[in-house]
């Protein structure tokens, strides 16, 4: 059947311009994936650290022995405007103050345990905890070290029971800033053991400091921009840092009660002028 109405054979109108032969700028290049996410990790504007140092116990009464037993911590940190270590010693005014990146907080001058075996003498019974934030942490490597006090006497040497020289403090470093990662490292402690203890009686009486009591301590920790922090290494050592301090700075309270022999400040070759200015 033949169509009502013939088929147009051309345009009815030519069009206004020639078709574009090829686009007139050249196509966006598809993006390359990021190898890490833009928001992922960025730069940390405040990267702070909790360092608790305390013994693992609730109560002096839980502890394992009997007797007395203190640690204290000190903590620098490398290139800081302020040398001055952060610590009980540095507390007060004479010594300069604490720095201004760190806060130390504790009853008394270090990580305390008493416990009396005398119901009578509880109330002298003591369990203080040492408590540092450190701020500006992913600015500057920052060092820990613990050092073990000397006491001047022996208690009942021949009781098992107490060998308070057994009974160490913990060091527990916590990240304050960084939403993934709230324990820092492993619990640090010192070792001991009981054919070891810290203070020795020679020939004549006299009690003295073991030069092979390993009571000292170091830990170093590294924060990224972003605030991730991990512990570089975890070092021990021997000898009586405590009787440098004692003779060479202002003494804490402890410290006036001791009169231990000296021992030199470590036995494996730090130099004490070292840890007085906490250089790293």
């Amino acid at each position: 059947r033949a169509p009502t109405r013939p088929p147009t054979r051309a345009p009815t109108r030519p069009p206004s311009r020639a078709p574009t032969l090829a686009p007139t700028r050249a196509p966006t290049r598809a993006p390359i994936r990021a190898t890490v996410s833009p928001t992922e990790n960025p730069p940390a504007t405040v990267c702070e650290l909790k360092v608790v140092h305390a013994h693992p116990f609730q109560k002096a009464h839980d502890a394992t022995y009997y007797g007395y037993q203190a640690d204290w911590l000190e903590i620098g940190k490398r290139s800081a405007d302020n040398n001055n270590l952060c610590s009980y010693y540095y507390k007060g005014e004479v010594s300069g103050g604490q720095p201004d990146w760190c806060r130390y907080t504790s009853s008394h001058d270090s990580a305390i345990i008493n416990k009396e075996e005398d119901q009578m003498y509880t109330e002298d019974e003591i369990l203080s905890t040492e408590t540092f934030i450190v701020k500006h942490a992913a600015a500057h490597q920052t060092k820990i070290n613990a050092y073990h006090y000397f006491a001047d006497n022996l208690y009942h040497e021949d009781n098992e029971m107490w060998n308070s020289y057994m009974m160490v403090p913990e060091v527990k470093i916590f990240n304050l800033s960084h939403e993934e990662q709230n324990r820092v490292g492993a619990i640090y402690s010192h070792p001991t053991n009981k054919n070891i203890p810290d203070l020795k009686r020679d020939s004549s009486g006299e009690v003295y400091p073991n030069k092979m009591y390993e009571g000292n301590m170091e830990i170093v920790v590294n924060c990224s921009e972003s605030c991730w922090c991990t512990v570089e290494s975890f070092t021990t050592s021997t000898g009586n840092v405590y009787a440098y301090y004692r003779e060479n700075g202002p003494p804490t309270d402890a410290q006036r009660k001791s009169k231990a022999r000296s021992v030199g400040p470590l036995d494996r070759g730090r130099d004490p002028s070292v840890l007085r200015k906490g250089a790293l």
